[in-house]
């Protein structure tokens, strides 16, 4: 099972060593996402844990990411290919193309832990793993209501969706 983490503001990050250990235990790519400034920033696909720990340290020091809400992922694949596009954390949008981008910025970015079931059978038959398919088909499209995020039964509904763990970080570190 993949390892997600939310790293709220106010919160260390986990250690090197903490780091390492999940990377070692889920090899299939990594990522991370931090909100600055009113923006989710999004970086992934290392398949080197060395160039992703520089890559955090780097943002942690321009940034300090201590003071932003952060998303770490570790993945272990179950669907779609073992390739930077399928690495988390996801912009949420409904464009394939920046899905898959390495780097980008967004409002909203997302981590999932489990197996999306809805779209798993679709995934089998594509390049796009389970998760990558429920933020493009279904989170996508429930992003585009007014408060979405901050409404009360959107945890439960995204729940009962994917029966597993989710983070949404969005443009303000929450």
């Amino acid at each position: 099972m993949c390892i997600a983490i939310y790293s709220k503001r106010g919160n260390e990050l986990p250690t090197k060593e903490i780091l390492s250990r999940c990377y070692k235990a889920n090899p299939d790519g990594a990522g991370f996402a931090y909100a600055y400034n009113g923006t989710v920033y999004v970086h992934k696909g290392f398949f080197d844990f060395e160039k992703f720990y520089q890559a955090l340290s780097d943002c942690d020091k321009h940034y300090n990411l201590k003071e932003q809400g952060v998303l770490l992922h570790y993945r272990i694949a179950t669907h779609g290919g073992v390739d930077r596009g399928n690495c988390h954390p996801f912009p949420l949008t409904d464009k394939t193309e920046k899905l898959k981008k390495p780097q980008c910025k967004c409002r909203h970015a997302v981590i999932h832990n489990g197996i999306v079931s809805s779209t798993s059978s679709a995934a089998r038959k594509g390049n796009l793993s389970d998760t990558a398919l429920f933020v493009r088909d279904y989170l996508a499209k429930l992003s585009k209501y007014q408060d979405w995020f901050t409404a009360h039964d959107t945890p439960r509904l995204i729940h009962q969706m994917i029966d597993s763990k989710m983070a949404i970080l969005n443009h303000k570190g929450e």
